[in-house]
Formats: structure tokens, C-alpha cells, sequence
């Protein structure tokens, strides 16, 4: 499988989980009174899927991605967007980013 289409997949799952877990079935991670699906951890980064606020606007920007930096409880970079390929290919370069952090924390 190509690795754009494992990022799609992993969006999907994040989003999905997300859902669900609304209903009240499990526990929920919020931050900043957001819903948040981890796509990917390497050491103290995370890859994750933020939940976009509910605007009037329709012009918001539907998926946000951030590379987030546990230890410093500190955002990196992100992405936000409405074109799901875009954002497969921009989880794919955070993902590389955060296996690189790890490598030179070490």
C-alpha cells in the first residue's frame, strides 16, 4: 500500500474513532475543548488529527493535522485543509518529521 494511501487510512480511523467515541461509549481525549486522534507517535511526538471547530463559516478549514511535541507540551507544525489527499501527504511528512526528532533526541 502506498504510504499516502496508509495516511488516508489512518485519518479516516482517527475521524471515525472520534465519532464514536462522542457518543459516550468510551473515553474521550479533548484538548483545548477539542476531540484529538493520534495518527502516529515516535517517542515523545505525535502526529494527531484535531477536531476543527464548528463556525458558521464554511469556509474553515474541515482537517487539521498537527506534529505535537509531548514533552514541551508544544505544537511543531501543522496542516489544515480541505483536500484529504493534501492532508495524507502532509501526515506523511509530519510523520517522517517526528521519526526524525526521535532519532536526534535520542
Amino acid at each position: 500500500m502506498a504510504a499516502g494511501k496508509t495516511s488516508e487510512l489512518r485519518i479516516l480511523h482517527a475521524y471515525f474513532a472520534n465519532v464514536s467515541l462522542a457518543s459516550g461509549h468510551a473515553q474521550t481525549k479533548y484538548v483545548n475543548g477539542r476531540r484529538i486522534g493520534l495518527l502516529a507517535r515516535h517517542g515523545d511526538y505525535d502526529v494527531r488529527l484535531i477536531e476543527c471547530p464548528k463556525l458558521a463559516n464554511r469556509d474553515a478549514e474541515p482537517i487539521w493535522i498537527e506534529l505535537f511535541d509531548r514533552q514541551n507540551n508544544v505544537s511543531l507544525d501543522s496542516f489544515s485543509g480541505h483536500d484529504f489527499e493534501e492532508a495524507a501527504v502532509a501526515a506523511d511528512s509530519l510523520i517522517s518529521r517526528a521519526r526524525e526528532l526521535e532519532t536526534t533526541s535520542e
